[in-house]
């Protein structure tokens, strides 16, 4: 609870977290904005986000191997580096686009663990996996540091890939309430789900 409220405030305070009215890729309006590019211009910041997605990673290496991590473009890749570094594991990434182009070395039968930022629709990491099964690697599972609650799980869990997340923006935006760094309209805001414009 304490790892995710620190988390929570300091994207408030890096600006990765803002509540409001943005537009999203796929023509809808959200009540919040994510955008953890921010948190690279703040070394403390960045070790908070890491600390987080080290702990997530950790319990499942405790009972899945991994031959290497796959950081998706451009966010997940950024904060996949250190993380392969950490763990003494393999650095891949999918180009962006859609094509399947896979930059680094999978062996056949290697088992590649998706790392992401932010989870919505999971687009990005289906076409990471896509990408890594062409080449003759094993997708199980995928990480984020936060999960939106849209649709990214359900359409992983088609591709037979479970979708594990740090926190999500509910249990985030809750715990910020409960603390007083979010006011009881800013949650509820952020619990509604984005309309069409």
């Amino acid at each position: 609870m304490k790892l995710v409220f620190d988390l929570g405030k300091v994207l408030l305070k890096t600006g990765s977290f803002r509540i409001g009215t943005f537009p999203t890729h796929d023509g809808k309006v959200s009540p919040y904005y994510i955008d953890l590019g921010h948190v690279f211009y703040d070394p403390e910041a960045f070790g908070l986000v890491e600390a987080c997605l080290e702990k997530t990673v950790s319990e499942l290496l405790d009972v899945e191997g991994f031959a290497g991590f796959c950081g998706v473009p451009q966010t997940g890749l950024l904060l996949c580096t250190p993380l392969a570094l950490k763990f003494r594991k393999q650095l891949i990434y999918k180009t962006r686009g859609p094509e399947t182009r896979i930059v680094g070395v999978v062996r056949p039968g290697s088992n590649i663990l998706i790392v992401d930022g932010v989870s919505e629709t999971g687009k990005s990491i289906g076409q990471a996996v896509k990408a890594i099964r062409e080449s003759g690697g094993i997708v199980k599972y995928a990480v984020t540091l936060i999960d939106r609650l849209e649709i990214a799980k359900q359409e992983l869990s088609r591709l037979e890939v479970d979708l594990r997340s740090f926190t999500t923006i509910r249990e985030m935006s809750s715990i910020l309430n409960d603390r007083m760094a979010l006011s009881e309209e800013q949650e509820k805001l952020i619990d509604a789900k984005p309309e069409k414009i």
